[in-house]
């Protein structure tokens, strides 16, 4: 006798890594830098993981984390350009010649030294700017981590759902394969015709083409898991964990408040800002750098000797070229920055909301399965296997009625998959775990 025992429990979830990023700015970003990545050998992979474990070592080995550090090596590279006390360099002069005069001949010698400076404290105003870039590049890099965070989580849930359906599959072909049999045994003592033999092996090559598609369904996750992660070695692990409880989403003001620490608004808020110190930088930029000096010419005839100091100051005159180009491309790019927040706010509300309704509706549908369907369908496999058994019902009606019954899980699969989907988006739209959130909802 055949039971379908595919584990749908939801009581223990998914064990995940706390997010915190170590900032100077609060962000809900995950913080691939806090654990200690584990060491895995090309060797020798281990043969299970956990879903924390992988996101603690594509935290340090995923392509897309490895590239986004190249920008924070570069803002630091810029800010340590801006430390520099002055970005002109001194310039010294050096003259020699003769004079000629009255038939005599003297030696003449000039040098001097030259110094442009600033006299607005353009030096801070660039410290600062490169300072607000250094932030928001970083919170741009969280942005990308969070992204990778999700992605990873997307693909785990889908690879355990892709294994529940494998399972799924292999009970039906357990199933046919005894039909099979007991079919084979009838049409060789001729009780019955080889035609019912034939529908028996049809159902069970169905059933068996379908074990191959989730097979491969699975390999091509599990490749797309190791791409993302980084991970070394072309066998990918089983995962040790369970899915994750299916419940409804939090109330819709907990998801708005949430969505608002979002990396992404958190990027757009600092790119503004970064804006604003820019027109600062370039404002101050128009002023003009005056240039200061000293001076030492010798001049030397024949029995006469002269010696001249000079302090000079030079400043430029700003009539064409006040610095309106920088300005006016400083103003565009807050402009840009201001209206590039607004759209991410409207589109991550519209996402946030569309992501809702799918999650609860696929609640709803989870829960019609669960309750009614997939509870009888368990039990009608065994009782539709032992009446074959008995002849009360031919292969005929066991075909329509096993086809119906893994119709039912496949829908009931369906929808989980459309649920934990669902949460995948909604996740990536709050920036935050999504039940570690439904669990704290939960609590009084």
């Amino acid at each position: 006798m055949w039971k379908i025992t595919i584990d749908n429990s939801n009581s223990i979830p998914v064990r995940v890594i706390t997010l915190s990023l170590s900032l100077v700015f609060f962000s809900p970003c995950a913080s691939f830098a806090q654990a200690p990545s584990p060491v895995i050998s090309q060797a020798n992979p281990p043969q299970t993981i956990t879903i924390d474990e992988l996101l603690t070592y594509a935290s340090t080995h995923a392509p897309n984390v490895l590239t986004a550090q190249t920008y924070i090596n570069t803002a630091r590279a810029d800010l340590t350009s801006a430390q520099i006390l002055t970005p002109f360099n001194p310039e010294i002069w050096l003259s020699l010649g003769t004079r000629t005069s009255l038939g005599l001949t003297g030696l003449e010698a000039e040098t001097s030294i030259q110094q442009q400076i600033e006299i607005g404290g353009e030096r801070d105003l660039r410290i600062a700017h490169a300072q607000a870039v250094q932030e928001q590049t970083t919170a741009t890099v969280a942005e990308i981590q969070w992204a990778l965070h999700v992605e990873i989580h997307t693909l785990s849930t889908q690879l355990l759902l892709a294994q529940e359906r494998e399972k799924l599959t292999q009970i039906f072909i357990e199933f046919n394969e005894h039909l099979s049999k007991i079919a084979q045994r009838q049409v060789d003592a001729g009780e019955i015709s080889p035609l019912v033999l034939l529908v028996a092996q049809t159902d069970l090559a169905q059933a068996q083409s379908q074990l191959i598609s989730a097979q491969q369904h699975i390999r091509i996750l599990q490749a797309k898991l190791a791409a993302t992660s980084g991970w070394p070695s072309t066998h990918f692990p089983h995962f040790s964990d369970i899915l994750p409880p299916i419940q409804k989403a939090p109330p819709d003001h907990v998801l708005l408040s949430q969505m608002q620490q979002h990396p992404a608004l958190r990027a757009r808020d600092l790119a503004v800002s970064s804006a604003h110190h820019k027109i600062s930088l370039e404002n101050r930029e128009s002023w003009p750098s005056p240039t200061v000096g000293l001076s030492y010419a010798y001049e030397g005839q024949i029995g006469q000797e002269s010696h001249v100091w000079l302090a000079t100051i030079g400043v430029p005159l700003p009539f064409w070229q006040s610095n309106q180009g920088e300005q006016a491309h400083a103003a565009a790019q807050l402009e840009t920055a201001k209206i590039n927040r607004t759209i991410t706010e409207i589109q991550l509300s519209t996402l946030l909301a569309e992501a809702t309704s799918r999650l609860n509706a696929a609640v709803d549908l989870v829960a019609i399965y669960e309750k009614t369907i997939i509870p009888s369908s368990q039990q009608s496999l065994s009782q539709l296997q032992r009446a074959y058994d008995l002849g009360e019902v031919d292969i005929h009606q066991v075909s329509q009625t096993r086809e119906r019954l893994l119709l039912a899980h496949q829908q009931h699969l369906e929808a989980k998959i459309q649920y934990y989907e669902a949460a995948a988006q909604l996740e990536g739209l709050i920036g935050v775990e999504i039940w570690d959130l439904l669990n704290g909802a939960q609590q009084p």
